[in-house]
């Protein structure tokens, strides 16, 4: 048994080295990712010995779109792709990261085969921000979460301000093991692989042994045959919609903020109105409400990242489907009251007749029954006087919370407060009606 498991390890590591001398003699292909101003224009052209891309000292991107080029080195065609600085940093976050994706998404596609290894370029000397931390979860949402470990190469550039003195190590390799933090963890996310590169350099024998390590680096990479591909960019796609949707999510919130703080302030006034033209006033409503509700669901795009914003604007347009029923009852219970009352009026006229006819015993039941008809009716008067004052006061102060959300953007509270509105509102207009008859 122990015998069968070394012969299996030994002929796995004989082929692994056989597809690693094969590699060597063929085509390459990387695509170079990064912040603007890191040098990724600079490293595309080191990479391929020639001035292929357009460099820029500054943080202001060039490149735009995804550039390509292609080299002969050391018998192996080397295909190097150039793409938009992630958050180009003259564009909005949402355009930035829009212009990213569909760049990769057209470099993947015109290269069906897929990509050996992706580089990401990091500048020597500057600080690893929270954003440089944003970034890399966005790489993963965009490529996949296995992009780091499977397929990219940490490319550290402005070699040239590597001083060993002053780092007190000699080899930047070295140097690199002694970092902890958010650098540490980027480089363990790419599996330790990372690189100190010299764009800069004028001696050809360093700069041809820097390329030389790299591909060595891709070669190993890519040991195993793996390529990042269009099957992979597809399976991340889930994840990179959501990654979008969340972007703009403030955007979104305040927008359906704006919208649904709209419709709750004409729900407010909408007691004042007769039944009827409450009717009139909810049917708009509920095509406003409806029309927020499609909109953020439309937005969303299955991802699950506005589900708050999604149950708040369900909440909204149930809330208004309930008022409009309440109308609906209105304008019935204040016809059925009409014809009570025409029964009252007709009750008592029949009984006046009984008592100049004589008939007492008649006119006496017909009496009971209007007595118990009129208790019916004060009764619930007063109830609802009192009822509807306690509503109005709870309005009131339900109306306040809601303004206070308002004012600090805090969609949660909309929810708390705008519930209480939402049913005080249902009750006025359920039973407000009672006084105007």
């Amino acid at each position: 048994m122990e015998k069968n498991i070394m012969a299996t390890i030994f002929f796995i590591l004989v082929a692994a080295s056989h597809v690693l001398m094969s590699d060597k003699n063929k085509d390459i292909d990387l695509v170079i990712i990064g912040k603007t101003g890191n040098g990724k224009s600079a490293t595309g052209n080191t990479i391929l010995g020639k001035k292929s891309f357009v460099t820029s000292p500054n943080s202001k991107s060039v490149t735009k779109t995804a550039q390509f080029d292609y080299s002969e080195y050391n018998n192996r065609i080397i295909k190097v792709v150039d793409s938009p600085g992630i958050f180009d940093t003259d564009l909005s976050k949402e355009d930035g990261l829009k212009l990213f994706i569909d760049a990769i998404h057209n470099a993947i596609a015109l290269n069906p085969e897929g990509y050996h290894a992706f580089l990401l370029v990091v500048r020597f000397g500057s600080r690893f921000t929270e954003e440089d931390q944003k970034t890399v979860y966005f790489l993963k949402k965009i490529f996949g979460e296995d992009f780091f470990s499977k397929f990219v190469i940490m490319v550290v550039t402005y070699g040239d301000n590597y001083d060993a003195e002053e780092t007190g190590v000699a080899r930047f390799s070295d140097w690199v093991k002694t970092q902890g933090g958010s650098l540490k963890n980027l480089v363990d996310e790419c599996g330790g692989r990372v690189i100190l590169f010299d764009n800069k350099c004028k001696d050809e024998v360093k700069k041809k042994t820097q390329v030389d390590q790299l591909l060595t680096m891709v070669d190993r990479l890519s040991v195993l045959g793996l390529r990042y591909t269009n099957s992979h960019f597809k399976m991340a796609l889930d994840e990179r919609e959501k990654m979008m949707v969340e972007n703009i999510l403030p955007m979104i919130r305040e927008e359906s903020l704006r919208e649904a703080s709209l419709i709750l302030e004409q729900l407010g006034q909408v007691q004042a109105h007769e039944p009827k033209k409450r009717l009139d006033i909810l049917e708009a409503l509920e095509s406003r409400a409806g029309a927020l509700l499609e909109g953020i669901i439309e937005q969303d795009k299955g991802t699950g990242a506005l589900d708050a914003l999604i149950e708040n604007a369900q909440h909204i347009v149930q809330n208004v489907g309930d008022q409009m029923h309440a109308a609906n009852e209105a304008l019935e219970l204040q016809a059925n009251k009409v014809k009570t009352k025409k029964k009252i009026k007709d009750l008592k006229e029949t009984r006046d007749h009984a008592r100049k006819d004589n008939n007492f015993q008649l006119a006496a039941d017909l009496k009971e029954k209007i007595d118990y008809l009129e208790r019916a009716f004060a009764d619930q008067d007063e109830t609802d006087r009192l009822r509807s004052q306690d509503l109005k006061v709870a309005y009131e102060r339900a109306l306040g919370e809601f303004k206070s959300a308002k004012e600090e953007s805090a969609w949660a509270m909309i929810k708390s407060f705008g519930r209480g509105l939402l049913n005080n509102l249902y009750y006025i207009l359920s039973f407000g009606f009672l006084r105007d008859l």
